[in-house]
C-alpha cells in the first residue's frame, strides 16, 4: 500500500494525464486517429536529449565544471552568483530540471556551515527560479518550448528573438536579488578534490549525441533518425543508460496528446476553449500553470491558441508562482526538505520570490504591447 501511495506522490502529473486520457476515451472510443494526436517529433528529441544529458551527467561533467567556476569565488557573494547563475545558463541547453537535479545538491554541500539556512533557502530557491527562467531562451530549455518549437516550424533564430528580452531582464534580476542579499565577506578555500570525469570513451559517446540534439533543433536532419542513432548507440556502448531516463515523462507526454486530441474532437468543449483561449493566451495559459504546470497547459491549450508567441510567453512565465507552475521546482522543493525540513519556511519564500519575478515580467509584456 505504501508503495502505491509513494508512487502516485512521486508521478502524480503522469496519474493525472493516464486518468485524463482514459476519461476522453469514453467520449472519443480509441482508433487509428490516436497516432496523429501525437506530436512523435517532440517525443523523438525529448527521448534523445534526455539520454545525451543523463549520460554526461553519469559521466561527472557538470560537477566538474561546476566545482571548476566554484573554486574561483572568493567570497560570498561570488560563489552564490556562480551557484545561480550555472542554473541559469545550464538549463538552456541541458533543461531546468536537469540543471536543479544537478546544481542544487552541490549548492547544499558547498554551503553548509558557510551560511545560514534561511540564507540556503534564498539560494536554492533564486536556483530554482534560474533554471526556470533560463530555460526560456532557447528550443530545448524546457519541454514546452521544445513541443511549441516542434509544433509550430519557427526558426531558432525567430524563437529566440521572442524570448531574449525576457531573459535578459530575468538576468539583471537576479543579480538585483543576488547582491541585495548576500555578503562580500571572504569565503575559507575549498581543501577537497574536484570530481573526476568517469569513463573518457562514454564521455566522447554522449557528447556527440548531445552535439546531434542540438544541430537535431536546425532541422538539419530528421528527428526519427536523432531517436534512432541514440537508441542504437545506447544499446551497443551502454545499455543502464536507458533505466536513467525519465519514461514516465514520455508517458505523460503521449497520455496528454491523447487527452488533448481528444477533447479536440469533442465539439462542445471545442468551442468552449476556442472562446476562452483566443485572444487571452497570455493569461489563460499563465493560469492553467499555476494549476495543472505549465507543460500539461501548454499541451491542452496549444490547439486554441491563435497567438501562439503569447502562448509561448505564458507558459514559460507560468513556470513561476506556485510550487506546481513548474515541475522542476519540486526538485528543489523536494532536495532541501529531504535534508533540512523547514518546509514551510522554503514554501514561503519561494512562493513570495516567485510572485516578484512573476509580476516584473508580465509589466513588461504589457509595457511592450
Amino acid at each position: 500500500m505504501n508503495r502505491i501511495f509513494l508512487f502516485f506522490k512521486n508521478r502524480f502529473v503522469f496519474c493525472a494525464s493516464l486518468l485524463l486520457a482514459l476519461i476522453s476515451m469514453i467520449f472519443v472510443p480509441p482508433s487509428e486517429k490516436y497516432l496523429s494526436y501525437i506530436d512523435w517529433n517532440t517525443i523523438f528529441v525529448l527521448f534523445s536529449l534526455m539520454t545525451a544529458v543523463c549520460g554526461l551527467e553519469r559521466c561527472g561533467v557538470f560537477r566538474k565544471l561546476g566545482f571548476f567556476l566554484c573554486a574561483k569565488a572568493k567570497s560570498e557573494i561570488a560563489l552564490c552568483t556562480v551557484l545561480i547563475m550555472m542554473c541559469f545558463f545550464s538549463s538552456m541547453l541541458i533543461t531546468n530540471d536537469v540543471a536543479l537535479i544537478t546544481f542544487v545538491p552541490f549548492a547544499m554541500i558547498l554551503l553548509e556551515n558557510k551560511i545560514s539556512d534561511k540564507k540556503l533557502i534564498f539560494v536554492i530557491v533564486l536556483q530554482t527560479i534560474a533554471a526556470n527562467l533560463g530555460s526560456m531562451l532557447t528550443p530545448i530549455g524546457n519541454p514546452q518550448n521544445l513541443f511549441i518549437y516542434s509544433k509550430t516550424g519557427m526558426s531558432v533564430i525567430s524563437f529566440i528573438k521572442i524570448m531574449i528580452p525576457y531573459t535578459v531582464v530575468s538576468f539583471v534580476l537576479l543579480l538585483i536579488f543576488i547582491f541585495i542579499s548576500t555578503k562580500k565577506s571572504k569565503l575559507k578555500k575549498e581543501t577537497g578534490r574536484a570530481p573526476k570525469i568517469n569513463g573518457k570513451r562514454y564521455l566522447i559517446l554522449y557528447s556527440l549525441l548531445f552535439i546531434l540534439c542540438v544541430v537535431s533543433v536546425f532541422r538539419v536532419f530528421p528527428k526519427y533518425v536523432l531517436a534512432a542513432i541514440v537508441l542504437l548507440s545506447s544499446l551497443i556502448f551502454d545499455r543502464n543508460i536507458l533505466k536513467k531516463i525519465d519514461w514516465f515523462l514520455l508517458l505523460t507526454f503521449i497520455a496528454f496528446f491523447i487527452f488533448s486530441g481528444n477533447i479536440s474532437s469533442i465539439e462542445t468543449i471545442k468551442h468552449f476553449l476556442e472562446k476562452s483561449v483566443n485572444g487571452n493566451e497570455l493569461f489563460v495559459s499563465l493560469l492553467a500553470s499555476q494549476i495543472v504546470s505549465n507543460v500539461p497547459a501548454t499541451l491542452m491549450l496549444f490547439n486554441f491558441s491563435t497567438n501562439i508567441e503569447n502562448l509561448l510567453l505564458g507558459v514559460d512565465f507560468g513556470g513561476l508562482g506556485t510550487l506546481v507552475a513548474s515541475l522542476a521546482s519540486l526538485i528543489s522543493f523536494n532536495i532541501f526538505t529531504k535534508k533540512k525540513g523547514n518546509a514551510l519556511r522554503f514554501l514561503s519564500t519561494f512562493t513570495i520570490m516567485n510572485i516578484v519575478f512573476l509580476i516584473f515580467l508580465i509589466l513588461i509584456k504589457l509595457y511592450a504591447q
